[in-house]
């Protein structure tokens, strides 16, 4: 197993998680995006957000660390519409049986198998008036047949190692009040639930019925 940054050829089975995390949250029909959509996006100097990935098809490494169990069963979600599903999509276990490689100098030109993605972190940089810089996590999703082998460990310890070595002061991610497990993790790895601030969403039709008014 190894976590590395996406490439153009992630992309349909990025989109297959997206879907998994939107069924997950009861939001079924909520995915309007396609996979030309992160292409454009997510590719070249100009891309919006970077993804990083859990990749099963990469040999499994003891160099790491191995991953922190939270004993949660239910998925970490930090979806931005609704709560880590960092938007954590579906629920995401940590207990892990082994560590898993987090070197992101493998090349993934070298490996011979195609890419198999059990799991994704979408991030993207905010503004903040008071810290300047700080990362967004969309979503962590890890495949629903792959939970409890501490790929959401892995994805989630990557986001915050991207992080830091940037300099950032904060990461923030949104978590679902029904997904214990993964509220749980979150506070034990050391995080904050800001629970005086609300989400606040404008949609489409309420963007245009406002406009249009």
């Amino acid at each position: 197993m190894q976590i590395r940054e996406a490439t153009k050829e992630d992309f349909p089975q990025i989109l297959e998680l997206i879907t998994e995390l939107a069924i997950f949250e009861n939001e079924p029909n909520a995915v309007e995006i396609n996979v030309e959509t992160l292409e454009k996006e997510g590719l070249g100097e100009n891309a919006l957000f970077t993804c990083f990935v859990a990749d099963a098809s990469a040999p499994l490494s003891t160099s790491a660390s191995a991953p922190l169990s939270t004993g949660a069963s239910a998925p970490l979600s930090t979806g931005a519409s609704a709560p880590l599903s960092t938007g954590a999509s579906a629920p995401l276990s940590t207990g892990a049986s082994g560590p898993l490689d987090t070197n992101a100098s493998t090349s993934f030109n070298n490996l011979h198998a195609a890419p198999e993605i059990v799991g994704a972190a979408l991030v993207y940089f905010r503004f903040s008036t008071w810290k300047g810089r700080i990362l967004h996590l969309e979503d962590l999703i890890v495949k629903e047949s792959e939970r409890g082998k501490g790929i959401g460990e892995a994805l989630y310890r990557k986001v915050m190692e991207y992080a830091y070595d940037r300099g950032l002061k904060r990461v923030a991610w949104d978590v679902l009040d029904w997904n214990e497990g993964a509220i749980r993790f979150y506070e034990r790895s050391g995080a904050k639930l800001m629970k005086d601030w609300r989400v606040v969403h404008m949609d489409e039709k309420g963007l245009r019925d406002y406009i249009e008014k």
